[in-house]
């Protein structure tokens, strides 16, 4: 013991967690015994945790929290309460291996995890970013120390694993990803972040550090439990927010956030003031379906960035007998890409064709009852798929057996004991599945073709070659659906510091005859130069088109061919005075081709014509167009807003801009949708929720799907009879409150006060679809007079890809809320945001959250 002790000075102490749990008492079972309270204890998460031991094991400290397998717990314990650097430990006791199971996980992701691989395995895999850094092999019915430390520094993130005292394991992911694009929002105990995968067996001695425990604290940990002693750790208070004296106002913005605040399920967020960084979404593209089918067509409806087909009676048949999927496609990205597929999380009859990790083909079949009776993988061993070049990929029944080819080649066959079913679900999908998540294709499809008969090696071959059906190689008899090219929508990914989209064929050819290309812009930034489509590569044999503004309150459209020595349009405008494109209000900008000349057009009119010299050509020697910006970066960046952005493969009318201009909007009766290649929303590189009072660089903002609570615990109160809340609210991306109830609530001392139904304002969303106060049915109006901002997307999350409508509102202006009836000299006050998608999908942000204390009348208020 002298030893030991010598041992854990020389190592330093690690009686320094900011939670721990022994579990040797029952009745204190999901206590922290380092500070207890609602916002810092466990909860059960699923079953009946109990406090013993297993079939008269011994153990580590007393007793130990069993797992029955259909049992554990949640911490309440995440980023914004570890930080970035921060250490897991305890001991666990696996008492079978006869289901997958996970020891620990981050809810609803695996940033941080320890799971078996497999069902009835041993081995469990350690998790850092939702990177594997490798598995461990463990005995049953045996004590295992387990230390998880977790190490922020110059951008990365290393876990380094400890079993038993001795390192094990270390891996590194990006830190960013793992805490702001997926974010540690809560822990599971003894349960996979979905709530099953449960653990059979023990823990016990679970500490949680915000710190990164070094090695020989690590030793240090495991030599405690091997001498039975607990952690010496020091009971403390829940830490409250106190007001005393006379103190009766209190305002919190997150960026100085006190302690008495807690938050479960919201996290601190950033107010960026980069755009979304996945990226644009072309609102413009439909897929026709040009087979020709006798029971088609089947026409594609655009889903930004997939696209669906209806499955008809004739299209659900594809799957009875012998068939074909293939397609051409180019991508770059080394992730998961479904090319076509109906597969869902839901039992569905299915095939997918896709693209798997680790340069990977996939040909996967589901018929009846859920049963994968198909999953054929193929590496695609020298052919580098995601090299940006042209592939060709093929999966098939032929006579008894699924094959896979890429490039005209078998990978791989399986025997078919599928058999004959029908594709199940409404929709069949093109760059995506049923599924709404990170699998959907992110690159460009052509030729994509779905065949009621199996194709020939010789037809593969020749459609690998780039021939096409009808013509002596492939026979067009079996061809049920087809799609010439699914280059759009065009995802428009952030590329520091604007946007930029592909010139893939229809894009850079839209310069072969007339065009337009058009926006609307707001900037208060004068006498400045900035690029608001564009792409130039100050280079004389790099084709380009650019639409700017120049210096001195003019415009211009420059237009450059290919080749050298060709002639080139360089149009500018006069002076736009009176009009001044610098006032900060939007602004429309069209720059065309017409039948020989070229055009500017500003709010409408019509600004400047000239002869057109530059001819036909295309910009297949120029690799992308970019929004705020051309191939330069510097001095010639937009600053300022767009929307509204779109690219024409025709011109314009005269009439079809004034209506542009005025407000409509393609589709409209007065604007021909008629040679619309890609149009995007907003392009918007500031954050409009500093517009909207949000005053510091951070907001918290709910990131898990059921209810989100913020509290935050006042003491000290003077004597009162009556107090008042404030905070702003912003309801952000795509909440849905009739259809799944999605609402924010607040509650004083348990007792509500404010509950409202907020949404992007959509048809079957609206904007306020239902509001309480104190208790009672309120007029929705009373909650859209505190709107600030609304209508616009005000917030990039970095997750979403879609742009929505948002809204944010002050309550302090609700005459209700300054009213609440309270005496105590205490306070809890909880901010309550319930929705039905996690943080990347929909939620809420709030900020500067206040109280008044409202004086007794009669009291004396010094004014210094």
């Amino acid at each position: 013991m002298i030893w030991l002790m010598g041992a854990l000075s020389a190592w330093g102490g690690v009686d320094d967690p900011v939670a721990y749990w022994s579990f040797g008492d029952a009745a204190s079972l999901l206590s922290n015994q380092v500070t207890s309270s609602p916002y810092h204890d466990a909860t059960v998460l699923a079953g009946h945790p109990v406090s013993g031991l297993i079939g008269g094991a011994a153990g580590v400290v007393g007793n130990a929290l069993m797992l029955d397998g259909a049992s554990a717990l949640r911490l309440p314990y995440h980023q914004d309460n570890l930080g970035q650097s921060f250490t897991i430990a305890m001991w666990y006791w696996q008492a079978t291996n006869d289901t997958r199971m996970a020891l620990y996980q981050s809810k609803d992701n695996w940033v941080a995890s320890y799971e078996a691989n497999a069902t009835n395995a041993s081995m469990f895999m350690s998790y850092v970013g939702q990177n594997a850094v490798g598995g461990l092999t463990t005995g049953l019915r045996e004590w295992v120390h387990l230390v998880h430390v977790f190490s922020t520094s110059s951008g990365t993130t290393t876990l380094s694993v400890y079993t038993n005292g001795a390192l094990a394991l270390t891996g590194s992911v990006s830190a960013s990803y793992m805490f702001d694009v997926m974010q540690l929002r809560a822990i599971h105990v003894g349960a996979h972040r979905t709530g099953d995968r449960f653990f059979k067996g023990m823990i016990d001695e679970l500490a949680l550090y915000n710190r990164a425990l070094s090695a020989g604290e690590a030793q240090a940990l495991y030599q405690r439990g091997c001498e039975g002693m607990p952690l010496p750790v020091t009971p403390g208070a829940c830490p409250e927010i106190g007001l005393g004296g006379t103190q009766r106002s209190f305002m919190m913005s997150v960026d100085s956030e006190p302690a008495g605040v807690y938050q479960d399920g919201w996290l601190k967020d950033d107010i960026q003031t980069a755009p979304n960084a996945l990226g644009l979404i072309d609102k413009a593209a439909r897929q026709d379906d040009t087979a020709g089918n006798a029971d088609g067509p089947f026409h594609a409806e655009a889903l930004n960035p997939k696209y669906r087909v209806p499955i008809t009676t004739a299209l659900s048949q594809l799957t009875q007998g012998d068939f074909t999927l293939e397609a051409r496609f180019s991508i770059t990205n080394a992730g998961r890409g479904i090319v076509m597929g109906n597969f869902s999380n839901n039992v569905v009859n299915a095939v997918n064709l896709e693209l798997h990790t680790d340069n990977r083909v996939r040909l996967y079949v589901q018929p009846s009852g859920g049963v994968p009776k198909c999953d054929l993988y193929a590496s695609a061993g020298a052919i580098n798929t995601r090299d940006g070049a042209w592939h060709h990929l093929a999966g098939l029944r032929r006579a008894g057996a699924f094959y896979l080819y890429l490039d005209g080649v078998e990978l791989a066959r399986s025997n078919d004991v599928a058999g004959a079913f029908s594709l199940g679900g409404p929709y069949f999908y093109l760059k995506g599945d049923s599924r709404s998540d990170a699998t959907m294709f992110s690159g460009d499809i052509e030729n994509a073709r779905l065949w009621t008969r199996a194709l020939t090696t010789n037809e593969l071959a020749s459609l690998s070659a780039g021939m096409l059906p009808g013509g002596p190689e492939v026979a067009p008899d079996g061809m049920l659906a087809e799609y010439a090219g699914l280059y759009g929508p065009y995802t428009a990914p952030y590329a520091n510091p604007r946007y930029r989209t592909r010139l893939t064929p229809p894009l850079a050819n839209m310069t072969r005859t007339n065009f337009t290309v058009e926006t609307w812009f707001r900037t208060t930034n004068t006498n400045h130069r900035g690029i608001l489509i564009g792409s130039y590569a100050n280079s004389a044999t790099i084709s380009c088109v650019n639409l700017e503004l120049r210096d001195n309150n003019t415009l211009r459209l420059y237009i450059q061919p290919s080749l050298p020595g060709q002639n080139l349009t360089d149009v500018s405008t006069a002076s736009l005075s009176p009009a001044n494109m610098y006032d900060g209000n939007w602004h429309h900008f069209v720059g065309l081709r017409r039948d020989g000349f070229d055009y500017i057009y500003f709010d409408g009119v019509q600004k400047g014509k000239w002869s057109d010299t530059a001819g036909a050509f295309s910009m297949t020697n120029n690799s992308y167009i970019y929004f705020g910006r051309d191939m330069r970066t510097g001095a010639t960046e937009f600053n300022g807003d767009l929307k509204n952005v779109r690219l024409w493969s025709r011109a314009l009318t005269a009439g079809e801009v004034a209506s542009l201009a005025a407000g409509k909007v393609p589709g409209d009766p007065a604007v021909d949708v008629q040679g619309l290649l890609a149009a995007y929303d907003y392009i918007i590189p500031t954050n409009s929720l500093r517009s909207a009072g949000y005053c510091g660089s951070r907001f918290l903002r709910t990131c898990v799907a059921g209810s989100n609570t913020l509290s935050l615990v006042f003491d000290g109160l003077p004597p009162h009879t009556k107090i008042g809340v404030s905070a702003l609210v912003a309801q952000l991306d795509s909440l849905d409150p009739v259809t799944d109830g999605d609402n924010l609530a607040v509650f004083a001392d348990g007792a509500e006060v404010l509950k409202a139904r907020l949404g992007p304002g959509t048809a079957t969303a609206p904007a306020l679809a239902a509001l309480r106060l104190l208790g009672q049915t309120a007029d929705t109006q009373l909650l859209a007079d505190c709107l600030i901002l609304g209508g616009e997307n005000l917030f990039y999350c970095g997750g979403e890809t879609v742009d929505h409508n948002e809204h944010v509102y002050d309550l302090s202006r609700l005459d209700a809320l300054r009213q609440i009836s309270h005496t105590g000299s205490t306070l809890t006050l909880n901010f309550v945001g319930v929705q039905n998608q996690d943080g990347g999908d929909e939620g809420f942000g709030i900020d500067r959250i206040g109280l008044t204390v409202i004086p007794l009348k009669g009291t004396l208020i010094m004014v210094h």
